[in-house]
């Protein structure tokens, strides 16, 4: 259990903070507080005399900041430029700094990266309000906490009341209100579902009942059994591959390692479990089977609509989980067809450059991969295949088979001013950039 990574989301005032604490002490990982990020930086500005309206200079503080967090005796301390700061930035004013700075979109992509160094290895909880849309995409296991804006007011102010400040249920409640506008109207990582997420509506559930759930979650993910003695499947994506898909996708394993020295690279970067999109450059018929068998889940796949003329192929490939798409127009069916598999929690195998490039060479990509991460809220995992091309010829050379994996990219990095269309054009464009990059590196290995 100690190389999985949970992000837990949700609005002010659902629980995130306790519940990410609590869940990482019961599992045993490491707890990432976003909060204290961004509570830090903000302090170190008013430090540093920079007004939190000046975005360069607090882009520029953040990336040279070497901020620290740690636990000692069960109490988080958090560190900037090797000075304990903890007490330092529980006040009001740093508070309201932090809320502040945390739209600045230069501050976002700098503590994006700190985090993401802190969760390097796994055994980590991470909570925030872009921790499984942003931060971490392809996070194990994703947990969203919700509840009425009533609830959330009337334990805020327990809060308040604890540290001795006095506010009304009704003034707490539309200060959440409007920090759940300010939150999901923001340009840059606004808050919103993660794709593939666990949903908790909190409003009627104890902090105990809801730490629960989170474990029994992560649980069912690695096998470990639920405090009822059996291994709960609450995330969606968590199922066990289908008898045939299983048999196959082992045939193809055992014949791609024992004959061919079939390899797979950065397989962790596809996420388990959760929604995703797997794409890939494709040079040969045999590209769909062998980037199957490379990730360890059930995947499915678009396939153009005239393999299934043939009625037992298509029977055959139907089986198999291929997805029928008109790619000669927009196939809304298609594409709807597709995005409801996503948001299930199934992995769907894309093709970008909708048809095969026999030369080798990269060819450009289409808008579908775009439009359907953007409609279903999923990250998009680029993937290089090499060895396809010319498959029979290469049969016996051992090593030439790889499929290649790289780190995920969300659709919600992906600024939505200019629409749907051209965030996803835009999407689709920097995926296969992405797996250019991919094939340079495995260039670079030959």
């Amino acid at each position: 259990m100690t190389d999985l990574t949970v992000t837990i989301d949700g609005p002010a005032g659902s629980g995130k903070s306790t519940t990410a604490r609590l869940v990482a002490e019961r599992l045993g990982y490491r707890y990432i507080d976003s909060g204290a990020l961004y509570r830090a930086i903000a302090w170190k500005a008013m430090e540093k005399g920079i007004e939190f309206g000046n975005s360069a200079g607090l882009g520029e503080l953040a990336g040279r900041t070497r901020l620290r967090l740690e636990f000692v005796n069960g109490r988080q301390q958090v560190w900037v430029d090797d000075e304990d700061v903890t007490e330092k930035i529980r006040e009001p004013e740093v508070s309201g700094g932090a809320s502040s700075i945390a739209r600045d979109r230069r501050v976002r992509d700098a503590l994006t990266e700190i985090q993401r160094e802190m969760a390097v290895g796994g055994g980590v909880v991470l909570e925030g309000r872009d921790s499984g849309t942003v931060v971490l995409p392809s996070a194990g296991v994703k947990v969203f906490l919700t509840a009425s804006v009533r609830a959330r007011a009337k334990r805020r102010q327990r809060e308040l009341d604890l540290a001795g400040t006095e506010m009304s249920v009704e003034d707490v409640e539309r200060d959440l209100e409007r920090r759940d506008a300010q939150d999901s109207g923001r340009e840059h990582a606004p808050l919103r579902v993660p794709g593939g997420a666990l949903e908790i509506d909190t409003t009627d559930l104890s902090i105990e009942q809801q730490v629960q759930a989170v474990v029994d979650a992560v649980r069912s993910v690695t096998g470990f059994p639920s405090r009822s003695g059996k291994a709960r499947r609450l995330a969606p994506g968590v199922r066990q591959m289908r008898f045939l898909y299983r048999l196959i996708w082992r045939v193809l394993n055992f014949v791609g390692v024992a004959l061919v020295g079939f390899r797979v690279v950065a397989r962790d970067h596809v996420p388990w479990p959760g929604g995703c999109i797997v794409a890939c450059n494709h040079v040969s018929f045999w590209d769909p089977p062998i980037v199957g068998m490379a990730v360890r889940r059930e995947s499915h796949y678009l396939a153009k609509k005239q393999l299934f003329r043939n009625r037992f192929f298509g029977w055959f490939i139907s089986s198999l989980n291929a997805v029928p798409i008109d790619r000669e127009r927009i196939d809304r069916q298609g594409l709807k067809m597709a995005q409801d598999l996503l948001r299930s929690g199934c992995l769907l195998l894309v093709f970008p450059e909708g048809t095969r490039q026999k030369t080798g060479c990269l060819g450009k990509a289409l808008p579908g991969v775009g439009l359907i991460a953007v409609g279903a809220g999923v990250p998009v995992v680029p993937a290089y295949i090499s060895g396809t091309l010319g498959f029979w010829r290469n049969f016996f050379r051992r090593g030439r088979l790889c499929v290649r994996f790289g780190e995920a990219v969300s659709p919600g990095s992906v600024c939505m001013d200019q629409g749907r269309v051209a965030a996803a054009r835009w999407l689709s464009d920097h995926v296969m950039e992405r797996i250019g990059q991919l094939k340079s590196a495995a260039l670079g290995e030959s």
